[in-house]
C-alpha cells in the first residue's frame, strides 16, 4: 500500500564530517537533571504527517496514528518501520482507538464515527451526528464503542444507537478506558467564559481530567487548573494528558502531564509543546503523541516518543548553541553553518538547539492570510550520514517565541486571523540526531 507522505522512520543514523576551523569547545557537558524546554527530550518517530491528529496503541504495541489531512492511518512497529494501515479514508481521520482483533475505529470531519476492519479494508459507518463533532473514542471492557462529542457528552453505541451517557461536560476532548471499565476523558474548558474575567481568575475555568465509572455514570475529577486539554491516555494507573497550549493561544505552549487515576496532583513532564494533540501510553510509562505543527504548516506535523529514561540528559552551550545528549558531552564546537558535538562514547541520542538568528530561513508569502504556522517554513538543516559525502535532512522542529496573543481568534475569507501584535517567529530550531559508531555528531546549516 503506498504512502501518501513523506516519512521518516526513527532510525539510528552515524553523523561525520571532515575537521575545519571552528571556535573553542565549550565546557564538557553536565548532567540536565531537569527537562529542558521546547518539548526535549522527545525522540522524533514521523515527520510530515499531513495534520497529525489522534494516536492509539495496536494489540502488538505498534502505535497508529491519524493524518487527518492526508485521510489515512499511519503505524510504527516496533522496529521503527512505518507504514500505512488505512488508506483513502473519506473526510480525513480524527481521533482514532485499536480493538484487541487490530480493527481501528475513528471519528472523522464528516460527524462521524467508523470502523475499519484489517480483514476486508471495508469502512462501516457506526454513527452520524447531527452537526455535533466527535472529541474522543475508546472501546469499553464491553466490546462496545463509546465517544465523547464537542456538545458535552459521552455516548455509548449499543444495538446500533448512540446512547448518551454523560452529559453537560464543558467540550470534552479525548477518551481512555482502564481494566476496570472506568473511562477518563479531558475537558477543553469555555474560553470564551474566560474572556471577561482577570487574567489571574482565568485559570478557574480552564481544563479539567475526569473520570467516569459505569456504575453510575458521575463524573469525579481528578485535576484542574489546566487550560485547552486535548488528548488523555491511561496506563499502570496514571492518566496522561495532553495540554494544547495556554490560554494566550501562543505557539509552543503546549503540555505533557501526569495525573494519578485516583486523582492528586498533576506533574508536568514536557514543557513548550507547539500544539500537541493526540496521546497513548503504556504500563511502562512511554508516551506517544503528535505535535499538529510540529514541523510548521508545510512540514507537516510529528509523532513523539516520550521515554522517562530520557529526563535525564547532558548538556552544553556554546555560542548560543545548546546540546542535550543521553551520553556526557566532551566537546561541543560551532563554526560557520555548523555545529559539532562529541560524546564519550558511541550510540548518542542528541538534540541540537540553533539560535533561530544563526540561520537563513524566510517568511513564507504563498497566502495572503496565513494560517498559524504557514509564514515560517523550515531551513534546510542537513546531517552527514558516516564517512560519505551526500547529506540527509535530519529531524527539525521550530521553537516559537511566545509573543503577544492570538485567542480569540477571528476569521477573514476562512483564514483564522491573528490578533494584533502575535508573532510566531521561531526563537529557535531544534535538531534531533543519533550516533551509531561514530562519536561526533555533525549538523550543518545555512548561516544567516
Amino acid at each position: 500500500m503506498r504512502i501518501r507522505t513523506s516519512v521518516v522512520a526513527s532510525v539510528a543514523v552515524a553523523l561525520t564530517l571532515a575537521a575545519s576551523s571552528v571556535a573553542p569547545a565549550a565546557t564538557p557537558g553536565r548532567p540536565a537533571q531537569s527537562t529542558p524546554g521546547y518539548g526535549i527530550p522527545a525522540t522524533p518517530l514521523v515527520q510530515g504527517i499531513p495534520f497529525g491528529y489522534g494516536v492509539a496503541l495496536g494489540p502488538d504495541n505498534s502505535v497508529y496514528y491519524a493524518a487527518f489531512n492526508g485521510r489515512y492511518i499511519g503505524n510504527v512497529d516496533a522496529t521503527g518501520e512505518v507504514s500505512v494501515a488505512a488508506d483513502y479514508l473519506e473526510c480525513g481521520v480524527q481521533r482514532i482507538a485499536v480493538s484487541s482483533q487490530g480493527d481501528i475505529y475513528y471519528t472523522d470531519g464528516c460527524f462521524n464515527v467508523k470502523k475499519y476492519d484489517v480483514d476486508t479494508k471495508e469502512v462501516t459507518v457506526l454513527a452520524t451526528l447531527t452537526q455535533d463533532t466527535p472529541s474522543g473514542i475508546a472501546i469499553g471492557t464491553n466490546g462496545n464503542v463509546f465517544f465523547t462529542t464537542e456538545s458535552g457528552t459521552l455516548r455509548e453505541i449499543v444495538n446500533g444507537q448512540a446512547v448518551t451517557r454523560v452529559s453537560g461536560l464543558a467540550i470534552p476532548q479525548g477518551l481512555a478506558v482502564d481494566a476496570a471499565g472506568n473511562f477518563y476523558f479531558g475537558e477543553y474548558g469555555n474560553p470564551n467564559s474566560a474572556e471577561s474575567l482577570p487574567e489571574e481568575e482565568r485559570e478557574s475555568v480552564s481544563g479539567r481530567v475526569s473520570r467516569v465509572s459505569q456504575s453510575d455514570w458521575t463524573p469525579v475529577v481528578l485535576a484542574s487548573g489546566m487550560w485547552r486539554v486535548r488528548g488523555v491516555a491511561e496506563a499502570g494507573g496514571k492518566v496522561y494528558v495532553i495540554e494544547e497550549g495556554n490560554y494566550d493561544d501562543q505557539g509552543s505552549s503546549g503540555q505533557l502531564s501526569v495525573v494519578p487515576a485516583t486523582g492528586g496532583a498533576r506533574t508536568v513532564l514536557l514543557r513548550d509543546l507547539d500544539y500537541p494533540e493526540g496521546v497513548a501510553a503504556t504500563s511502562s510509562g512511554d508516551v506517544y503523541f503528535t505535535s499538529e505543527r510540529g514541523g510548521g504548516f508545510h512540514a507537516g506535523s510529528m509523532l513523539f516518543r516520550y521515554s522517562p529514561a530520557d529526563s535525564v540528559r547532558y548538556e552544553a552551550t556554546n555560542r548560543g548553541v545548546t546540546a542535550h545528549c543521553d551520553k556526557p558531552i566532551r566537546s561541543l564546537r560551532v563554526g560557520e553553518g555548523r555545529v559539532e558535538i562529541r560524546t564519550s562514547g558511541p550510540g548518542s541520542q542528541c538534540y541540537v538547539q540553533i539560535p533561530a538568528d544563526r540561520v537563513d530561513w524566510q517568511v513564507n508569502t504563498d497566502l495572503p492570510l496565513p494560517m498559524p504556522g504557514s509564514w515560517t517554513p523550515l531551513p534546510q538543516i542537513l546531517t552527514t550520514v558516516g564517512s560519505r559525502d551526500h547529506a540527509v535532512n535530519a529531524y527539525v522542529w521550530m521553537a516559537r517565541a511566545h509573543e503577544a496573543r492570538r485567542w480569540p481568534p477571528t476569521f477573514k475569507a476562512g483564514f483564522e486571523v491573528m490578533a494584533p501584535g502575535f508573532s510566531e517567529v521561531p526563537e529557535a530550531f531544534i535538531v534531533s540526531a543519533n550516533t551509531t559508531t561514530e562519536k561526533l555528531l555533525t549538523v550543518r546549516y545555512v548561516e544567516k
